[in-house]
């Protein structure tokens, strides 16, 4: 709170040293009313399924700690933020706002590769080999990722893929797309955290490579409940003094208050970061349960039943880290959870038990309590559905299909023919070693 008085004080001309005196007295002298966005239902909701769990899971995987953070996607406003599960434990170094650390997010980062991917023409039909590879890399070993079931799927389509967080297919499109291209799109979703030169982060980037805050990775997969549009979070709508005067305003915040003089922040600014029809196909994927079946059951924490919800797992290598984001167009959650120390976890739970729980209480909890709308996904203009073949048919082409269904392009797409339908053009099967 005393950085946001500080610039307001510079904002109305005062020189920082001085900015920063008067946001101090101010502070000291008391008497501020202070206004902020958080739901106090929302936020006992999310604290008490991050107790509940961890307290589940303490004693089996040695994980004691988790966050969450609940975003308004329309204005970004936070609605609630559980920083630890307990403030007052200094074992679990209870007082750390982990929700605020710099962690390794896994497979979180997939959705923003494959959208960068369809920025450059791809489409969720689009086909990527799922088989083993080296990757030369200059100066150091060969890069041979592996997928998490340590299992080879074949000829896959983007779909497929990223429902069901193949790593392979990932770091194939990361090569396609470039770590460059994904680092600047990330920035355009806000994701600041990532601050490194690209270099200094490779192929594994998509795979959680980096390190980036849990309040900065649900905002960024709000971006795509947005259709797109990035819009910065805030906590503080409105400060004044016992004399009810304005010393800071966010959008109208305060709703009345005499001003005096200091400049009101605007409505939040607002801009498109990526195509409406990119991020409703991205949506679409995340939602589509029986898409990620295969890889994560049909009755998974991140099945919602009726309420359609997009979602997305990750866990690091080591399993020091469990996370799961999801969203729909009126609330976005995210959930990190494992030891703030960075120890690992016990036993290899992945983000599907250390985090999905916690998230699908959060969001189907606040569903229950709070007058939402139920949620939905509407095609943006330009986009349609053609169908395609279900069955995988690269290694033998004349076989016949036995299997079709529909599939979202968007208008312009380039099809080739394929028996008795279009299909993208397949990418090229990967050969061994890859320098």
């Amino acid at each position: 709170m005393r950085e946001l008085l500080q610039t307001q004080y510079e904002a109305q001309g005062y020189l920082p040293d001085d900015a920063e005196m008067l946001a101090e007295e101010q502070l000291a002298n008391g008497g501020l009313r202070v206004y902020t966005t958080l739901d106090s239902g929302m936020q006992a909701i999310a604290e008490n399924a991050a107790r509940t769990h961890v307290a589940q899971l303490r004693d089996v995987h040695d994980l004691t700690n988790a966050a969450v953070i609940v975003i308004d996607p329309p204005t970004g406003e936070i609605l609630a933020m559980v920083g630890s599960v307990d403030f007052n434990d200094p074992s679990i170094d209870g007082q750390v706002n982990v929700a605020l650390a710099e962690r390794q997010p896994g497979s979180t980062m997939k959705p923003f590769n494959y959208a960068a991917a369809m920025e450059q023409g791809w489409v969720p039909a689009t086909v990527i080999w799922d088989t083993r590879v080296s990757i030369g890399i200059p100066g150091q070993p060969m890069y041979e990722p592996v997928n998490y079931d340590r299992l080879e799927h074949g000829p896959v389509h983007v779909r497929d893929a990223l429902a069901n967080s193949y790593n392979i297919p990932a770091v194939q499109t990361l090569r396609k797309v470039g770590v460059q291209y994904l680092l600047d799109l990330m920035h355009r979703f806000g994701v600041k955290s990532l601050s490194r030169d690209a270099s200094n982060y490779g192929l594994s980037l998509t795979l959680g490579g980096g390190e980036v805050t849990l309040l900065e990775l649900t905002n960024a997969y709000a971006t795509f409940a947005r259709g797109g549009v990035y819009v910065p979070t805030t906590a503080i709508l409105c400060i004044t003094d016992d004399q009810d005067n304005i010393l800071y305003e966010y959008a109208d915040g305060c709703q009345g208050g005499q001003a005096t003089g200091a400049t009101r922040y605007a409505s939040p600014s607002r801009r498109q970061v990526l195509d409406q029809r990119i991020a409703f196909v991205i949506s679409d994927i995340l939602a589509d349960n029986g898409a990620r079946t295969p890889a994560m059951g049909a009755n998974s924490p991140l099945n919602t039943g009726d309420l359609l919800t997009s979602v997305k797992t990750g866990t690091t290598d080591d399993f020091r880290d469990n996370w799961t984001v999801g969203y729909t167009a009126d609330l976005a959650v995210g959930v990190w959870s494992g030891n703030s120390d960075n120890r690992a976890m016990r036993n290899n739970p992945s983000g599907l038990v250390g985090a999905a729980p916690i998230w699908q209480d959060t969001m189907v909890g606040i569903y229950q309590a709070h007058p939402l709308p139920p949620p939905q996904l509407i095609p943006p203009a330009g986009v349609y559905q053609e169908r395609i073949c279900n069955v995988r048919r690269l290694k033998d082409p004349a076989t016949e299909c036995q299997s079709f269904r529909q599939e979202w392009f968007f208008e312009g797409s380039v099809l080739v023919p394929d028996g008795n339908q279009m299909v993208p053009a397949p990418l090229p099967r990967p050969e061994e070693p890859v320098s």
